[in-house]
C-alpha cells in the first residue's frame, strides 16, 4: 500500500517598518556625532576634494582659550602598570570628576572666549629647543630629535635601545649616548625608560635624605609604597618608622609624570568645546556657541557662473555633482549646528542649578529625558553630545558627563545623580582624619545618615572612578 503525504503550504502577509538609511542620511549622522576637532578636519578634506566648496572668509580660526585642552591618555603603559597607576595616585597626583577640566569662570560682561590665551609650546618643543641649546655633534642632535619626538605623552621613552637601534641602523652605544643627553633636560626624569628609573633620575639631581635608603626603597619596594605599608618597608630596611615615612615622603614629592604640567600633542587632537555657557545679566544663561572654530562654507561665484555658461557635457555634469555635494554638506553643517544649539538649550534649562553652584546641584538627567522634551529621536540626542565638550564655570566639561543616573533618597522624593554622591563621597574623604581614614562601610553608613542608601560596593566603584585609593593607602602615619 502506498502512502502519500500531502504538506499544507499557507502564505501570510504583515506589514513591518524597516528604515534602510541611504548613503546621505549615513553621512548626516556621522557629521552629527563628530566632535568640533574632527569636524574641522573632516571639511577641510571635503574642501581639497571639491573645488566647488570654498570657506567663508580665512575659514575656521583657532580657539585660542581652549588651545591647551588636549585629550589625555594615549594609552601608553609603564612596565608594570598596576603599579605605576598605584605609585602615582600616592605620589599626589590630582584627580578630578569624570568629564570636568580646569576651572575656567567668565565674565558675565565683555567676555571673549576667542582671545585670552597665546599659543603655548608643547613638552616637545619645549624639549626641542633645550636640544638646541646643547653643544652635540650632528649624529647625536639628529638621535636625539628622533627619541624626543618618540616620547610617549608623560614623557617617558616610546621604545627600548635596541628598538631605536633597530629603526634608526646606528649602534646601541650611540643611541645609550644620545638617550643619557636627553635624561639630563628639565623637566628632571624625562627620557626615562619605567617609573623605577624616572625617580632615580631625579634623586641623582638631589641632595636631600639618605640617599641610600631612598634608592632601596624605589629599587626595591615601590610596590610597598603604592599599598602605603610604611612599616612593611621600616622592617625591610631595619630601620625606625618614622625615619620610613620621612624616606617615604620625600619619594612621594617627587614626580613620577615628567610631561605633567606641559601641553602635549601626543593625544590625538585637541578637545574644542561646541560653545560657552555664560551667565547673563538678568540672573540666566545665554549659549555662545564657538562661532569662529566652526567651518562655514559657501558654494564659489566662480563655479556657479561656469556652470551657467559651460556646454561640454562631462564638464558640466562634473559640475553638477560637485555642486550637489557642496549643496548638501552645507545643509548638514547647519542642521548639526541646530541639533547641538538645541540639546544645549534643554540641558541649560534642565541644569540652571549646575552652572549657577557647580556639581555639587547636578540634578539627574537622561538622555531619554531630553529627548523626549526636544521630540527627537535617543540616539539623535546621543549623536549630538557625543564627544562634545562646553565652558563653563566648572571648567571645559564634557557634555555627556551632565548626563548621570538617578538614585532617590531613603524616604524622600528628592533624588541624586551618581556625580553629586561621588562628590560628597570626596568631600567625606577630604575632611576624614588622615591618620584613621574613613572605610568604605564608614563612607556608605556617613551617606545613608544623609538619605544616601547605595552599597558598599557601590561606594566602592565611586571611589575608584574618582581616583581616590582604599583606606589602608591612604593612612598617614604619626
Amino acid at each position: 500500500m502506498e502512502l502519500s503525504f500531502i504538506k499544507n503550504q499557507t502564505q501570510r502577509q504583515s506589514q513591518s517598518q524597516k528604515l534602510n538609511l541611504t548613503t546621505e542620511m549615513r553621512e548626516s549622522l556621522a557629521l552629527l556625532q563628530m566632535p568640533l576637532a574632527e569636524l574641522r578636519q573632516q571639511v577641510e578634506e571635503a574642501v581639497m576634494e571639491n573645488p566647488v566648496l570654498e570657506y567663508d572668509g580665512d575659514g575656521p580660526q583657532e580657539d585660542p582659550m581652549f588651545s591647551d585642552c588636549a585629550l589625555a591618555d594615549d594609552g601608553e603603559s609603564y612596565q608594570d602598570a598596576k603599579t605605576a597607576l598605584e605609585i602615582a595616585k600616592m605620589l599626589s597626583l590630582d584627580g578630578c570628576a569624570p568629564g570636568v577640566r580646569q576651572p575656567f569662570y567668565v565674565d558675565e560682561e565683555n567676555f571673549d572666549p576667542y582671545a585670552t590665551l597665546s599659543a603655548e609650546d608643547t613638552f616637545t618643543d619645549y624639549l626641542l629647543r633645550q636640544l638646541g641649546e646643547k653643544e652635540v655633534d650632528r649624529t647625536a642632535g639628529r638621535i636625539c630629535s628622533y627619541i624626543i619626538q618618540d616620547l610617549t605623552e608623560k614623557g617617558y621613552l616610546g621604545s627600548s635601545v635596541e628598538e631605536l637601534s633597530r629603526h634608526l641602523g646606528l649602534p646601541v652605544e650611540k643611541i645609550k649616548e644620545a638617550v643619557k643627553i636627553v635624561q639630563t633636560m628639565q623637566p628632571p626624569g624625562v627620557g626615562a625608560a619605567n617609573i623605577t628609573e624616572c625617580l632615580l633620575l631625579q634623586l641623582g639631581r638631589c641632595a636631600e635624605c639618605d640617599m641610600a635608603m631612598v634608592k632601596e626603597i624605589i629599587e626595591k619596594h615601590l610596590g610597598l609604597l603604592s599599598e602605603n605599608k610604611i612599616q612593611v618597608i621600616a622592617n625591610r630596611l631595619g630601620t625606625s618608622l618614622q625615619t620610613a615615612k620621612k624616606l617615604c615622603d620625600f619619594i612621594r614629592g617627587l614626580n613620577p609624570i615628567p610631561s605633567r604640567g606641559f601641553q602635549t600633542d601626543r593625544s590625538g587632537g585637541y578637545i574644542i568645546p561646541e560653545a560657552v555657557i555664560c551667565k547673563d545679566g538678568q540672573g540666566g544663561f545665554f549659549i555662545r556657541d564657538n562661532e569662529k572654530a566652526f567651518p562655514h562654507l559657501h558654494i564659489s561665484s566662480f563655479y556657479q557662473k561656469l556652470l551657467l555658461e559651460e556646454n561640454d557635457r562631462e564638464t558640466l555634469a562634473y559640475l553638477k555633482d560637485k555642486t550637489k555635494q557642496a549643496s548638501f554638506l552645507i545643509k548638514q553643517l547647519s542642521s548639526r549646528k541646530s541639533t547641538v544649539l538645541r540639546v544645549l538649550e534643554k540641558i541649560v534649562e534642565l541644569q540652571k542649578d549646575y552652572f549657577e553652584h557647580g556639581v555639587s546641584r547636578l540634578k539627574p538627567m537622561s538622555i531619554a529625558e531630553v529627548a523626549d522634551r526636544l521630540h527627537l529621536h535617543q540616539s539623535t540626542v546621543s549623536r549630538a553630545i557625543s564627544g562634545k565638550y562646553i565652558v563653563c564655570s566648572s571648567g571645559t566639561v564634557s557634555i555627556k558627563s551632565l548626563f548621570t543616573s538617578k538614585i532617590r533618597a531613603r524616604g524622600k522624593e528628592d533624588c541624586f545623580s551618581s556625580l553629586q554622591i561621588k562628590e560628597t563621597i570626596r568631600s567625606l574623604i577630604e575632611h576624614e582624619n588622615k591618620f584613621a581614614p574613613l572605610s568604605d562601610q564608614k563612607i556608605t553608613r556617613s551617606l545613608q545618615e544623609k538619605g544616601i542608601d547605595i552599597s558598599r560596593r557601590t561606594v566602592a566603584k565611586y571611589r575608584y572612578e574618582i581616583e581616590i585609593p582604599a583606606a589602608e593607602k591612604r593612612k598617614m602615619y604619626r
